[in-house]
């Protein structure tokens, strides 16, 4: 099984997060995004990623750790290309 969440999340040019304690928030030039911080789920920024880090290994938080991923991913995508079908 791949393990999604341990991929980061390229940040784009004009894209900031600012992360808070149940939420991170995207901004960037096609407006901004909230997504939930699950429990048991850290981020940080390193230069121009982001990275989700679980805090253990709890089949609960595995799950919420590639969820979280892919949720802060398509924020990401949203505000700065936009949606598309």
């Amino acid at each position: 099984m791949s393990r999604i969440g341990k991929q980061p999340i390229p940040l784009p040019e004009g894209v900031k997060v600012d992360i808070q304690t149940d939420k991170l928030v995207f901004k960037g030039e096609k407006g901004s995004l909230t997504s939930p911080l699950l429990p048991g789920i850290k981020a940080k920024i390193e230069e121009t990623t982001l990275i989700l880090e679980r805090e253990n290994d709890l089949p609960q938080t595995r799950s919420f750790h590639g969820l979280n991923r892919t949720l802060a991913s398509n924020c990401c995508v949203g505000v700065s290309k936009g949606f598309s079908k």
